[in-house]
């Protein structure tokens, strides 16, 4: 019974399913990523377990340390870059991987946009001198009467506030431009003398 028991021991330490060939074995990965335009790494890096969720950032000089299962997808990412997956699940059991990684900027293309405005110069100043005559109600002693709440909120609240700031700033603009206009007026008749 004895060297039946020893036996038992030595074939389950020498079994791969059993033994730290195991994929469940933890790993630590060791490496540098690095751009292939320009050769230096990435401070902004991100290393990411997909199979549990987790990640880390990678240091300033672009390189990371990650434990993990051996049987994980890792993934190396950068923005505006490829990500790169790494799986070292067919790999012989090693207790550190060292790995350097070259990213590739991503490519994108686009067609030709062109930006035409929603209303001309005209039309935009014609509302803007139509705000000047719109009538800002005011509280009154008669509104206060009828509706108290909503003299409140006409007296106080910053909406009504702004909306008359806009009509003030409305009927000075247009009374500027009037102003503009009789100058332009005046500069063209002297030079016409």
């Amino acid at each position: 019974m004895r060297h039946f028991l020893t036996l038992f021991l030595v074939c389950y330490s020498l079994n791969p399913l059993f033994s730290q060939e195991n994929n469940d074995s933890l790993i630590t990965i060791r490496g540098t990523v690095i751009d292939t335009t320009t050769s230096v790494g990435f401070y902004n890096m991100m290393v990411v377990n997909k199979t549990a969720g987790k990640g880390i950032f990678g240091d300033y000089h672009g390189t990371f340390e990650i434990t993990v299962n051996k049987n994980d997808l890792v993934a190396v990412s950068v923005v505006g870059y490829q990500t790169v997956n790494l799986s070292f699940k067919n790999k012989p059991y090693q207790p550190v991987y060292e790995v350097t990684i070259y990213l590739k900027m991503l490519a994108y293309s686009s067609d030709e946009v062109i930006v035409t405005p929603y209303k001309t110069l005209e039309e935009l100043q014609e509302e803007r001198a139509n705000i000047a005559k719109r009538e800002v109600p005011t509280v009154t002693l008669e509104n206060a009467f009828t509706s108290p709440i909503t003299a409140l909120y006409m007296a106080f609240s910053k909406r009504e506030q702004t909306k008359r700031l806009v009509a003030e700033m409305g009927m000075l603009i247009s009374s500027m431009m009037s102003y503009v206009k009789f100058s332009d007026y005046m500069c063209i008749m002297k030079s016409s003398v």
